[in-house]
């Protein structure tokens, strides 16, 4: 499509019967990190086993096309995904009044056709960083809302509180895209899961978005089963089996099992999940093959490695996962940016697939690793 090409819904539905009912959509990612948000939306489509297709990657934004369910399930599983559209329009930003946008959104999209029958609706604009900073939010929002509503003469009215439709304009480097939002991540959901907030609390515990990024790294799909060998108090476990994986946790320490169990009866007590006492160098599952291993190995912060040097016991590890992790499957590991991980996991037949810095505070900053077993 060109830049400013407008997808009719006649065009659309005539791709549809081609396609398997494929639409454009778009993901508002978080901005926290410049690679990490898409290669995790990435991720979870392949893990969904469906047809998709991506198709442009932008600053904190993706576009792909796939089917709305599929949109939908990926965005609820996303840790870095604020919200996700689907796509009615895209065009250029730069030079633009709030006129010309205005004009250019009414005058191609059937907006009584998009809503169909809803009774109210709410337009939001939001923008990557400081892109088209020059077209505010509100009046750019009250413009396109007016224009709504005479479009569809006064037949829907704005609801701020509870819309039945929410459009969104989305500013990213010198363009927009305008499409109806299909889900978004409710504020503080992740925060209603923070460690000291659970039954069993232990310092240095991953924070739950960042736990369900690495389980979401791994393309795990609740078919197959996934270990977390170091799983201390169950922060991994806990986000993998609210997304409905078959989730295993281990650890050497009985404590952090017995807590571990107590956070995910809280958190999850339906899920597919089991726990036991062992040691992640001689791990007892035995004729098991694994789709996947996520985990967060203790480094010596707050944590203990019962006496063991985290390199060596880095490598142990590793030489276990080349016995239990089917052929390509994966293992997501954070750790700290100073210690090798690529080095124990290539010599045990694992090829590397990611390898990204994320900045947790000052004095500390992690390596995510995503390891495929050849």
């Amino acid at each position: 499509m060109g830049v400013a090409e407008h997808i009719t819904p006649e065009a659309e539905e005539k791709e549809s019967k081609k396609t398997k009912e494929l639409f454009y959509h778009f993901f508002h990612l978080a901005a926290n990190h410049p690679t990490l948000p898409a290669i995790e939306i990435k991720s979870i489509l392949k893990s969904e086993q469906e047809p998709f297709h991506i198709e442009e990657e932008l600053p904190s934004c993706i576009i792909v096309k796939c089917t709305p369910a599929v949109a939908k399930r990926v965005a609820e599983r996303a840790a870095y995904c604020r919200r996700v559209m689907r796509l009615l329009f895209r065009g250029t930003a730069k030079d633009k009044s709030y006129d010309a946008i205005v004009k250019e959104l009414t005058s191609s999209i059937d907006f009584l056709r998009v809503v169909h029958k809803q009774p109210s609706f709410l337009v939001r604009v939001y923008r990557i960083v400081n892109a088209s900073k020059h077209l505010l939010s509100p009046p750019l929002e009250a413009a396109i809302g007016k224009s709504i509503f005479t479009a569809l003469k006064g037949k829907i009215h704005v609801d701020v509180k509870e819309p039945a439709v929410t459009f969104v304009l989305l500013f990213t480097k010198e363009r927009y895209l305008f499409g109806v939002e299909e889900f978004a991540q409710v504020k503080g959901v992740f925060a209603a899961r923070r460690p000291d907030l659970r039954p069993f609390f232990k310092p240095g515990t991953l924070e739950p978005r960042f736990a369900r990024l690495m389980v979401n790294l791994t393309q795990a799909s609740s078919t197959g089963y996934v270990l977390d060998p170091f799983c201390g108090p169950g922060g991994i476990l806990i986000e993998g089996a609210m997304m409905g994986l078959r989730m295993i946790g281990m650890d050497i320490d009985p404590k952090m099992v017995a807590g571990a169990a107590k956070n995910l009866q809280h958190f999850a007590p339906t899920s597919d999940y089991s726990l036991l006492v062992g040691d992640a160098r001689k791990i007892p599952l035995h004729n098991q093959r694994l789709h996947a291993i996520v985990t967060d190995p203790p480094y010596g912060r707050s944590t203990s490695t019962f006496g063991q040097k985290i390199v060596p016991l880095l490598e142990d590890f590793f030489a276990q996962a080349a016995t239990l992790v089917k052929r390509n499957g994966t293992v997501s590991i954070s750790i700290l940016s100073e210690i090798p991980i690529q080095q124990p996991a290539e010599a045990h037949g694992f090829y590397q697939e990611v390898s990204e810095k994320i900045y947790i505070h000052r004095s500390l900053t992690r390596t995510i690793g995503v390891f495929r077993k050849q």
